[in-house]
């Protein structure tokens, strides 16, 4: 089963994932991934906060992400 999963985080004109590089990025301590997106091909979606996201939707999926 395909999926796509994006992630929406904090970011600012200091603070990109472009000039850190992606291990920086998501290890400063302002790092915030406020919002979760995912689309499974069977139609499961989601738009939410991670917390709140059922992340066994993914088991078993081959997923597709992008920054």
């Amino acid at each position: 089963m395909f999926a796509s999963l994006d992630f929406e985080t904090y970011y600012d004109k200091d603070y990109s994932v472009q000039d850190l590089g992606a291990y920086r990025y998501c290890n400063d301590p302002r790092f915030e991934a406020y919002c979760v997106s995912f689309a499974r091909e069977d139609g499961v979606r989601y738009s939410g906060p991670p917390s709140k996201f059922d992340w066994n939707l993914v088991r078993g999926c081959v997923v597709f992400m992008h920054n």
